[in-house]
């Protein structure tokens, strides 16, 4: 399509196609009302193929033309860190993978059941950011992302979730910059969260609804669980400082 719309010009050998993609989507934007008025989260999903996906065609044409983009129809990418980092992908640098195994905290918790796991990804977490923070920190703090892994339990009744998670970040100062990030976010979410009094510079305990989060900063890590039951509290602060 690019390639129809700028005639003999290569896609290749253009200025960066991603930005102006991005131009003239928040050009039309206003065209669109449902569109703009669209929590972040969702925009940024929608708008990813058609900005940083372009951005990452580009990058592959520039460093191997079209054959060399052949590549991706027998060996596509596997995280979104490598469609906003194109030189991950196309110079083949390893992919950081981090573990969650389920804890004993919450196993034969009653009322308590395990629904899934997975991994939210750059693009998540660039999206989160840009939703419950600030594009601007989407921007700054999104890239700095390496792994993640997430626990999702469902508590009885249905209308509460008990979450555990870890992430890591390019280093102990982006990890704790994220901490803060989601200490507000959880703010946000719980605006009835008590602050425990063992919480600290990396460590963050409150009590909500739903029940007890336990926040923790360890070096370029960044661990939690929500909606932990109150008497379990204390064995999942130990397990989460034993990661």
């Amino acid at each position: 399509m690019m390639q129809q719309m700028t005639g003999p010009l290569e896609p290749g050998q253009m200025t960066s196609i991603a930005a102006l993609m991005e131009n003239l989507i928040s050009q039309q934007l206003d065209q669109f009302p449902e569109l703009s008025h669209a929590p972040y989260f969702f925009r940024m999903q929608a708008f990813f193929p058609y900005v940083q996906g372009m951005g990452f065609i580009q990058a592959g044409l520039q460093l191997g033309g079209w054959k060399g983009l052949n590549q991706l129809f027998e060996h596509p990418p596997e995280a979104t860190k490598q469609i906003f980092e194109p030189q991950t992908y196309f110079h083949h640098q390893a992919l950081s993978r981090i573990a969650l195994a389920h804890p004993p905290a919450l196993e034969g918790v009653a009322g308590l059941r395990f629904l899934r796991e997975n991994a939210m990804g750059e693009l998540g977490y660039y999206s989160l950011l840009g939703q419950l923070i600030s594009e601007d920190d989407a921007k700054t703090l999104g890239p700095s992302w390496l792994a993640d892994r997430y626990l999702l339990y469902e508590q009885s009744g249905g209308d509460a979730y008990t979450l555990v998670v870890r992430t890591r970040w390019t280093s102990p100062e982006t990890s704790l910059a994220f901490f803060r990030d989601y200490h507000t976010i959880l703010a946000h979410k719980y605006p009835e969260l008590s602050t425990d009094r063992r919480s600290s510079t990396d460590l963050f305990i409150g009590s909500a609804a739903n029940g007890v989060t336990v926040l923790l900063r360890k070096g370029d890590e960044c661990l939690w669980a929500e909606g932990v039951p109150a008497v379990k509290a204390d064995a999942m602060l130990a397990w989460l400082r034993g990661k």
